[in-house]
This record gives C-alpha cells, sequence and structure tokens, in this order.
C-alpha cells in the first residue's frame, strides 16, 4: 500500500493528468504507474515529473464539425480531443516524448508536428493543417491572456510516419 500522500497526490491530479497516465500505463493501472515514478524520484532525491496541463483551442475559437486532436505516443493514442466545442484539455510529461500531434477532420488525417520533448517553454504551440483547413493553438491554462504570445504556426517540421526515431537508453552499452 503506498504512503497516503502519494494517494492524496493522485487524487489532487486534474482529470487529464490522470488520463495521461491511465493511457501511458502498460500492464499496471495509470494510478500505480503514478506511484511508481513518484516513489522513484523522491527515493532518488529528484522532483517527481508532474504532467504539463495544456489548454487546446481552435484559432479563431470557433467549433470545428467532425475535427479532432489526437496525440500519439508511439502509434498509441494518448489524447482525442473532440474539437466540436472548438476546445479541450490535455496533459503531456516531456519524459514520455516523442508525441506527434495529428489533426483530424471526418476521415482525413494530418499528422502536422511531431516532438522528442515538450518542455513549457514551446508552449504556445500552432498546429496548423492547410490540408483540412484547420488551425489550433495549444496555450498553459493558468497564463494570463495578456501574458500569452502569439504561436507562430509549426509548418514543415512533421516527421513522416516512416522516419525512425532514435531511443536513447541510460545504462545500455
Amino acid at each position: 500500500m503506498p504512503e497516503p500522500w502519494v494517494s492524496e497526490a493522485w487524487h489532487a491530479l486534474p482529470d487529464p493528468q490522470k488520463q495521461l497516465y491511465r493511457r501511458l500505463a502498460d500492464g499496471m493501472t495509470g494510478f500505480n504507474l503514478f506511484v511508481s515514478r513518484t516513489v522513484d524520484a523522491v527515493w532518488n532525491g529528484r522532483e517527481p515529473e508532474v504532467p504539463v496541463l495544456l489548454e487546446c483551442r481552435t484559432a479563431d475559437p470557433e467549433p470545428v464539425a467532425n475535427g479532432d486532436l489526437i496525440v500519439r505516443r508511439g502509434g498509441k493514442d494518448v489524447f482525442h480531443v473532440d474539437l466540436e466545442e472548438g476546445k479541450g484539455e490535455i496533459a503531456l510529461t516531456p519524459s514520455d516524448g516523442p508525441y506527434t500531434f495529428v489533426l483530424r477532420k471526418g476521415a482525413k488525417e494530418d499528422p502536422v508536428l511531431t516532438v522528442k520533448d515538450l518542455p513549457e517553454t514551446d508552449v504556445p504551440l500552432a498546429l496548423e493543417s492547410p490540408a483540412l483547413g484547420m488551425r489550433l493553438e495549444l496555450i498553459v491554462p493558468d497564463l494570463p491572456p495578456e501574458e500569452r504570445p502569439d504561436p507562430e504556426p509549426v509548418r514543415g517540421t512533421a516527421l513522416p510516419l516512416e522516419t525512425p526515431i532514435a531511443v536513447e537508453m541510460q545504462g545500455a552499452k
């Protein structure tokens, strides 16, 4: 049984952060993944990594009928945001990248950006698909609007889906 403070920390997480742990967990629950990572960090004198909450919204900010933002990690969907309301929330940990951001409208998908990690300094991001006629902004939601710089559209920086992604393993020889 984990220490009570770990359970309290889990229950204090917003839903998008819990959802990320649940989607990343493989062979265990999201709660157990959170506990494992938190205890490991504390035992090793590090601050536990907390998923960065991001608000996604359409740039105009109008709803997009049949529009979605999909965030993938290793071919697995970790977030799916329906843009029918024009906005939503996701949470990502910098250490779990790379993440591929895919815009979808109807049956057409456009992988618009792959990032190795997502430090807060890279936010806000503009995700744009001219082919789908969609533009989406990712922002850290606790910044007041006057402190949010206008994001520049990210074009042509997506990795082709067949591009191999190098993985560095600590301690590997």
